[in-house]
């Protein structure tokens, strides 16, 4: 069975031509395919066509010209018919041009690649392994390898760095699975860099707000992408997600006038969010996203949800509700919040003909809350001109407030009198005269105005809305 193994490059700098050449392990001086591609290039795809059903080694050669073998400059151990790496070894140049070549006398090897992989052997040009216990030490959080003998680094040294993948890394299209590794983003801002790519972020910030801006789409590999995780302890509820250049996110789940593109987008708290590169200019949304719920009316048993602000008239930042507060400026309709410059001064601020609306300050980027505390729900007049209504009663609108509707009535009381009078001490009790009009017999039935009585049994709930 002839296998075709599909492999994705991402952006190779090198100014003349990349040797690729594929060999079985068990047979590694024999080259079963090569090609020489040049070189440089952004998201190129290639296919090794014919191979056996077997393991190979994948070599990638920086060469001068067409026909020259070249420098070796990385080495993958790649099973053909899974198209999974096992291992690879890459190789640095002391004083080289490409990155995260170590400068002569250094003591160590920086490489954004290295983030998170597992490195078993650092191997330098006539020398042996380091022993990983005692002359080198490996950081994966920063992808540092520090020498721990003391002898720098020489100029034109090779040094050979190999790395395992405990849970295999796909060599075609993308990481062969949602993400492929961990990286903490603690920083109130980051630019994330084309090495991380295809990582589960961890937004693990400390700070109210937190903005990450994505790498250009041109330095990424079509279906590659970052998978962003808000339930991990980070402080932000709604960390931005920031693009570079005039990339685009395209997705289609808010119901906007203005279209599907986006400039920034959020992923808020206990959220994830997958972005994939679609082409050169749009990222897409992959797997659910919950914020298809923004903006939407809920009722709660409880006042403490992960994902929803309660309607207590409470004022908040938009900074630190981004999302919320681009649905507020963007998709609500106009009828259905007021604009109010003193914001931050409760009862000025307060349109109690509005109770039921949002309050939104541009300037300040501040909003506050609808406020229904002891507020029940009626149902539009109509809800083909919901929002719309020109005769613009509060009932016919989201967030009106509408008055009870019972009408006052009375009550006829009796006292108990001594004789023909009325002993205004006595204890009122109601009386058994049924008709309809006000009468006084003998001084002791009166007739006296009562309020509003509600007829219908309730229980107690707490409106809120989704962010």
């Amino acid at each position: 069975m002839a296998i075709d193994l599909k492999i994705s490059l991402g952006t190779i700098n090198y100014t003349d031509y990349l040797h690729v050449t594929a060999s079985k392990v068990s047979t590694p001086s024999s080259i079963a395919w090569e090609d020489w591609i040049n070189v440089p290039v952004t998201n190129y795809n290639f296919i090794i066509p014919g191979l056996d059903p077997d393991n190979y080694f994948i070599r990638y050669y920086d060469a001068a010209t067409i026909g020259a073998l070249g420098t070796l400059v990385a080495e993958l151990y790649v099973n053909a018919l899974s198209g999974e790496w096992e291992y690879e070894r890459r190789f640095y140049t002391v004083g080289g041009a490409s990155f995260g070549d170590p400068l002569d006398g250094d003591l160590a090897i920086v490489d954004p690649y290295l983030i998170d992989k597992n490195v078993t052997g650092v191997f330098k040009e006539a020398f042996r392994y380091y022993n990983p216990t005692g002359e080198y030490n490996f950081d994966k959080v920063n992808g540092r390898i520090d020498v721990l003998t003391g002898v720098a680094f020489a100029q034109g040294e090779k040094i050979a760095v190999e790395i395992k993948y405990k849970v295999a890394n796909t060599s075609s299209g993308g990481s062969g699975g949602i993400y492929n590794g961990n990286i903490d983003v603690p920083e109130l801002t980051r630019t994330l860099l084309t090495a991380e790519v295809n990582k589960r972020l961890r937004l693990v910030g400390t700070a109210p707000t937190q903005e990450i801006t994505l790498p250009l789409l041109t330095t990424l590999g079509i279906g590659n992408g970052f998978y962003f995780d808000n339930s991990v302890g980070g402080t932000a509820v709604q960390p931005k997600i920031l693009l570079s250049g005039a990339n685009k996110i395209r997705f289609n789940g808010f119901d906007w006038v203005g279209g599907n593109l986006f400039d920034e987008f959020w992923v808020s708290r206990g959220e994830h969010l997958l972005l994939k590169k679609f082409d050169d200019d749009y990222w897409e949304v992959e797997l659910d996203y919950k914020g298809t719920n923004v903006g939407e009316k809920v009722t709660l048993g409880h006042r403490r949800h992960a994902n929803v602000l309660i309607e207590d008239f409470n004022i908040y930042s938009g900074d630190e509700y981004p999302r919320l507060w681009w649905w507020l400026t963007n998709v609500l309709p106009a009828t259905h919040y007021y604009t109010s410059p003193n914001i931050n001064n409760f009862s000025v601020s307060f349109n109690a003909a509005k109770t039921g609306q949002f309050v939104i300050d541009i300037p300040s980027k501040q909003f506050r809350m609808p406020k229904t505390e002891g507020m029940m729900e009626k149902g539009l007049s109509s809800f083909t001109v919901f929002g719309l209504d020109t005769v613009n009663r509060p009932v016919d609108y989201s967030g009106g407030y509408q008055e009870q509707m019972n009408l006052a009535h009375t009550h006829r009381i009796k006292t108990r009198g001594v004789g023909n009078g009325s002993d205004p001490f006595a204890a009122l009790v109601r009386s058994n005269v049924s008709d309809g009009y006000a009468q006084s017999i003998n001084g002791n039935i009166i007739e006296t105005e009562g309020g509003p009585e509600n007829r219908v049994k309730n229980i107690g709930v707490i409106y809120g809305r989704r962010i």
